[in-house]
Parts: structure tokens; sequence; C-alpha cells
């Protein structure tokens, strides 16, 4: 009967730490399913709607098109089932995104429950849903991939934990292809397989035997990458190069990008670190070289993206993190064994969730709802408001209205309808009616008396342009002026005449660099250059070449002569 009773209770225990976290993510996420397409969204359904899953899973031309760094063919799966199911609806693709997670969260918690338990388990999940790297990732569809990556690896850990434990073969293979999918999601989960032989689990040989086939997975990864993305991209990379400022910098960053921005939740990040540390040196030989080797995996993969920092990119250290302070809160409940000592690891712990619980609210996506409720208001106004309208300076980015355009050609056969300009003060053009110009204000697009005041226009100020395409690669010099921004704005609308041609939105880069692109067309832009005095010069429209050695110089001496170069 006593035995009975004890696991009843276990089993509530269990039922109970896997319910709280999914109450509160109904009720902290439930209005992402109210948003619209953004960021990268169009362009994934452009791909979806030009192409069939056996091309962007095994044609380069076609996947290369797409993404020349990264090869995640899984976000345009799960796109082409929602496309299917809901045509160009987003709602739908939000329900279908928000399941996603769910079950993210439910994976996650089974695959930590077995080693550590239902409390850790359940703390870990909370913590995690409730950072700003989770929360930017509940309400951004175009970042799916990890989501339904990550729980594709963490039940692919749960099998292999299940194969070790009770020694069958039959799961390990089930994990092992559970982690194959999770690898054409993204390439973060591909370390997976070395971590796990390292777990204090069973013995060394009944390890290293049940992780055999993932091992298996590995060299068919490989090969499938080198095919569809080429040598040159075996590990992938943006193209980025962080200097030692950078670098050195980094582990603030981060933490700032996880949410964790006043000091009072900064302090507690590093006394619930020090429980960890304790609870990690209370068994140095397992425990350390395991974390370490986690640290090692995480951090790692991020050296190229340092200098542009996002917050899907911190998804998988935010949940090593969460995992490390539930670890570290639950060790000082166990080793508390006065009553003096369990008052203070409650009070640790409601810190603890009170720091973690106000992390959400700084991501932009939480903080307000504006830039959710503007990319609905400008989107659906580029879909179908006049056709001579003009939508000065839009929220997102240019990839977004490129794609934008292509889905409105293609789904509702419109060759003609609202452009956008990217900066209102290269907008005007003369003898265009006043009607023309809309932007957006309190909610909604509406018209706007377009005029020049407090734009400084300088179209004869020097300015410098070099472009180089060679290697898998772009790279950039501009000039001649160090301080002030320098931004490129893309020729959106490819069927407009050069004369009326209007600029996308600006994409600020750095005066020199290089990023890793793969050209399949010319591609048209403007270069925009905003001095720290408050003045603007404008290139003129130019072109690179599609062309291996193409190269692109461009400059406007002190007279105002302009001089262009384009060859090979």
């Amino acid at each position: 009967m006593r035995s009975l009773l004890t696991l009843t209770q276990e089993k509530l225990s269990y039922l109970l730490w896997a319910s709280v976290p999914l109450l509160l993510f109904f009720i902290a996420y439930h209005q992402a399913a109210e948003a619209w397409w953004m960021q990268d969204d169009p362009q994934l359904l452009k791909m979806v709607v030009a192409h069939s899953p056996w091309e962007y899973f095994f044609k380069p031309t076609v996947w290369r098109v797409f993404s020349s760094t990264n090869l995640t063919p899984w976000s345009l799966l799960s796109f082409e089932i929602d496309w299917q199911l809901f045509g160009f609806n987003p709602h739908g693709f939000y329900i279908h995104h928000l399941i996603s997670f769910a079950i993210a969260l439910i994976a996650i918690y089974a695959a930590i429950t077995p080693i550590w338990g239902s409390p850790v388990a359940g703390l870990t999940t909370i913590f995690f849903l409730n950072s700003s790297a989770a929360a930017s990732a509940v309400q951004l569809l175009m970042v799916r991939n990890y989501v339904e990556g990550l729980a594709l690896a963490a039940l692919s850990f749960w099998c292999y934990l299940q194969a070790v434990r009770k020694r069958r073969m039959s799961l390990a293979f089930a994990g092992a292809l559970l982690y194959l999918f999770s690898v054409t999601a993204k390439e973060i989960y591909v370390p997976l397989a070395a971590l796990l032989p390292l777990l204090p689990l069973g013995t060394s040989r009944l390890r290293w035997k049940s992780a055999l086939p993932y091992m298996g997975v590995v060299p068919v990864y490989i090969m499938w990458r080198l095919w569809m993305l080429g040598t040159n991209h075996l590990l992938s990379g943006y193209g980025h190069h962080p200097g030692w400022s950078t670098v050195f910098h980094f582990p603030y960053e981060a933490i700032i990008l996880m949410g964790w921005t006043n000091p009072w939740q900064q302090s507690i990040l590093v006394v619930n670190s020090a429980l960890f540390l304790w609870f990690v040196l209370t068994r140095p030989r397992t425990r350390l070289t395991v974390s370490l080797c986690l640290i090692a995996i995480l951090v790692l993969p991020l050296v190229p993206v340092i200098s542009i920092l996002s917050y899907r990119y911190l998804m998988l250290p935010m949940l090593f993190v969460s995992l490390a302070l539930a670890l570290g809160l639950f060790h000082l409940w166990q080793q508390a064994s006065r009553p003096y000592m369990k008052a203070l690891s409650l009070i640790s712990g409601i810190a603890l969730l009170t720091a973690s619980c106000t992390a959400r609210d700084t991501n932009p996506w939480w903080q307000n709802r504006q830039g959710v409720c503007r990319y609905r208001a400008e989107g659906q106004f580029l879909m179908a408001g006049p056709p001579d309208a003009v939508l000065v300076e839009p929220f997102g980015p240019g990839w977004y209205y490129e794609g934008l355009f292509w889905l409105r050609r293609r789904l509702m056969q419109e060759t003609r309808g609202p452009q956008i300009c990217g900066d209102r003060c290269l907008c005007h053009h003369p003898g265009a009616s006043s009607g023309r110009w809309w932007t957006y204000a309190d909610g909604v697009v509406r018209p706007v008396a377009h005029n020049n005041q407090g734009c400084e226009l300088r179209p004869d100020a020097p300015l410098s342009v070099k472009f180089l395409y060679a290697d898998g690669a772009i790279r950039w010099h501009f000039g001649p002026y160090r301080a002030g921004k320098y931004a490129v704005m893309a020729l959106l609308d490819e069927g407009a005449l050069r004369q009326d041609a209007l600029p996308g939105p600006p994409l600020l880069l750095p005066r020199e660099g290089s990023c890793c692109v793969t050209l399949y067309k010319p591609t048209s832009f403007w270069v925009r250059y905003q001095s720290p005095a408050g003045w603007t010069t404008c290139s003129p429209l130019l072109s690179l070449d599609a062309t291996e050695g193409s190269l692109l110089e461009w400059y406007r001496p002190m007279e105002g002569v302009p001089e262009s170069k384009s060859y090979q």
C-alpha cells in the first residue's frame, strides 16, 4: 500500500511539474497567434510556393538561392505543411508554431526528468520559456526551425536515455532518426552525438554502443551538406570576423540579450551561478567534464555570429543556463538540513523566478506590441492598397518586401501595387501627387503630405563605393568618411523604370567588411551616407554583376563629376 501511494505521488508530481510550464506558456504567449507575416516569412513562403520539398532538400542550385551558408530545409518543409492547410492565412501558421513550442517544452521536460527529476526539469522549462530568447522564438515564424529542431533533438536525447536504461537498440535507432531530422532543421544540433557518450549513465560500453546510430548520422549529414553547400561552407558562418573587443564583451552582451538587464537580476544570476558551481564541484570528475563539454559545444558555434548576435542564437545557451540555475537551486534545497536553510532556498527560488519572469518583457516583440501591429498594417496595405501608393520608411527589412512583392505578383496576379521608399529624404519625385505618399501612424497606414523638410541633401558631396564578388563572398569598402553611417538600399521593384525607382529600407553596413553570399542575378542598389553633422548624400543606382570576380567601383570626387566602373 505504501509503495502504491509513493508511486501515485511521483506520478502526480511528474504531471504537476509538466503542466505548470505549459499553463504559463499559454498565459504568456497566446497573443502570438494574432501576428501577421514578419521578417523572413515572405522569403520562406516564396520558396515553398516556387519549389517542391525534393528540390530544396536535394537540389543545390535551388537551395543556394535561399541560403548559401546554412542548410535548414526542415523550416521550408514545416511551412509547406502549413501552406497546404492554411494558404496565405498566417493564423494557422502561428497555431502550428505555438503547438511546436509546447511540444519542445514537453520534450525538454521529458529529457531532463530521468536524470535530475521532475522539479529540476519543471524549473528549467519555466526559466527557459520566460527568457527573452524564447519570447522571440515564440513570436517569429522564421525561427520555427530552431523550435522544432529543439523538440526533435530533445526527443532524440530522451530516446538515447531510454536505450541505455532499457538496453534496447531499437530506441537508439529511433533516436538517431529524430536526430537526423533535427540537424536538417538547424546545424546547431549536430554536436548532440558527441555529447551522448559522456553522460554518466550505465557502462561506458553500453553508452558507446547506444550512441553508434547517432554517430552514423554524422557522416551522412556531412556528405549531404557538402553536396548542397559545397566545400566553402562545410562549417558555415556568415563571413563576419569579430575583433577581440567584441569577443571580450560577448558574455555581458549575451546576458543583456537574454533579458537580464537590471543589476538586481544580474546579482541573482551571479549568486545562483555560484550555487551551480557548488553542485558541479561536489562530483567534479563527471559533472565538471560534462559541463565544460556542454559549454564548449554551445559557445563555439556562436563565435562567427558574435558581431551580429541575435535572440535566436542564444536559444540553446539559454536552455543550458536555465538548467544550471535549476540544478543550483535544487541542490541548495537538498543540502538544507535546517529550517533557516530551507527558507533561504525558498527565498532564492522566488527571487530567481521573479528575475526570470521579468526577462521576457525586455524582448522588443513583447515589451510593446507596436512592431507586430505595424507589420500587419503595413503588410496588408502593400498587398491590397492603391496601385500608385508609396509607403514611406516602412518597418521591415528589404528582403521582407522583396518576398512580399513576389507573392503579390504570384498569388494575386497583380503586376502593379503599392511601392515602398526606405528614406523619406530620397523619395520625392517632381510632379508626384501628394496623395501618393502613405505612412504608418497610430496603428493604421494613412496618407501623408510628403515634403523634404528636415532633409539636408548634398548630391555633390564626395562618396566612394567598392564591391568585389569572389569566392562565395561580397567584400565592400566605402569612403572617404571614417565617421558617420553607411547603408545599402536595394532596388526591390525590378520592373520599375529607372527614373521612377525608389530605394528600399536601408541596410546599415560598416565602412568595410565582407559577407558570405551567393549571387544568382545582378543586384541593383543605392549607397547612402549620413554625416554626424546631419546631412545626407547618396550614390546613383548601381549594379553588381553575379559573375565570379565581378568588381564594382564608383566614386564622386569633390567637383561632383560621377565616375563608375563595373567589370570582371
